[in-house]
């Protein structure tokens, strides 16, 4: 031989590794990945040294199935059949969910004798029953009940008092009633009904048209009438017209005190001519404003002062040639110009005139 022998280290595999292949005199030992199971499997056999992990897929619950055992790293996940309702006798009170089974409650049975089905039941409700209605002494049944439906009361009819019973009421019948003989509007009752007589009635008194209702009838008493009051007409008038029911109202007319005032409206006859139907309008006169105003028509007994805006001069072209007055405006005159040769002797104001002189 004319060389050594050259050895080598083995490989050795990590904890994420097994030995796929072992080692000979002449050749290294192999290592492989370990399989790692995903979300959808499980470990169905551990890993060794010199063997791969196994990983089995998770098992999958039908739609008719839910998770009774959750999976884990090493262990299936495990399934059971959901509940299935009686729809005869039963109703899903909690519905079911990936995790849990579907509860199952019994539905409510209605007591034929007290009780009908106001809501008839689901796959997922229940039934809901209400007692039936009992009819009160002042009712009868005028409906009967069915397993669905509640029973009826009606009140019983109640004769009016213009009303008498003809036939009694039983427990599913109402009682009859047969009216009385009404007065109409225009009459009233004098003698009153029983429960075998009718009443009497009478035609009302009627008021004329210078009358009014000073006590209205009633179902069993006349109308009675009183003449309307007249208003003098050198002092009053008619405040409150009278109607059917009420008297005229009299008020005494406005006096004007004409030092002060005027007389703006007249008081005015109603068509009989003998009663005034408004009053009197009296108004303040009108005081003119002494600095801006003048009087331009004097007051009377009938007609408000006239103040009129005092003219104002144009100064310097025109100045006021006369003063105004309380009952008379001012009057302006335009300004002299003095032409050549003569002079201003005297400047204009605003109440006198330009002065000309040689």
């Amino acid at each position: 031989a004319t060389s050594d022998r050259v050895c080598t280290n083995l490989t050795v595999c990590t904890s994420t590794e097994f030995q796929s292949k072992a080692q000979t005199a002449t050749s290294d030992r192999v290592c492989t990945a370990l399989t790692e199971c995903d979300e959808t499997q499980y470990q169905t056999k551990a890993p060794t040294a010199n063997s791969d992990r196994v990983c089995t897929n998770l098992t999958v619950c039908t739609e008719t199935q839910y998770e009774s055992t959750a999976p884990t790293a090493t262990t299936n996940r495990a399934c059971k059949a959901l509940t299935v309702c009686n729809s005869n006798t039963q109703y899903e009170s909690t519905a079911p969910t990936d995790t849990s089974n579907r509860v199952c409650t019994a539905l409510t049975v209605c007591n034929s004798n007290t009780q009908y089905q106001t809501v008839a039941p689901t796959a997922t409700s229940n039934r809901v029953c209400a007692n039936l209605t009992v009819c009160t002494s002042t009712q009868y049944q005028s409906t009967a009940p069915t397993t669905t439906s509640d029973r009826v009361c009606t009140n019983l009819t109640v004769c009016e008092p213009n009303e008498y019973q003809t036939v009694a009421q039983t427990r599913t019948s109402d009682r009859s009633c047969a009216a009385l003989i009404e007065c109409t509007e225009d009459q009233y009752e004098t003698a009153a009904p029983t429960v075998n007589t009718n009443r009497i009635c009478r035609n009302l008194t009627v008021c004329n048209q210078n009358q009014f209702e000073s006590v209205a009838p009633t179902e069993t008493s006349d109308r009675r009438c009183q003449n309307f009051r007249p208003c003098p007409t050198f002092n009053s008038y008619q405040l409150t017209a009278p109607t059917a029911t009420s008297d005229r109202v009299c008020s005494m007319l406005t006096v004007c005190d004409f030092s002060t005032q005027y007389q703006f409206a007249a008081p005015t006859l109603l068509s009989d001519s003998r009663t005034y139907g408004t009053d009197r309008v009296c108004n303040n006169v009108t005081e003119c404003n002494s600095s801006t105003q003048y009087q331009s028509r004097s007051p009377t007994v009938t007609r408000n002062r006239q103040c009129t805006n005092l003219t104002e001069c144009d100064y310097p072209t025109f100045y006021q040639s006369h003063a105004p007055t309380a009952t008379s405006d001012r009057r302006c005159s335009r300004t002299t110009v003095c032409a050549a040769p003569r002079r201003e002797i005297s400047a204009p104001t605003p109440t006198s005139n330009r002065v000309c002189g040689f």
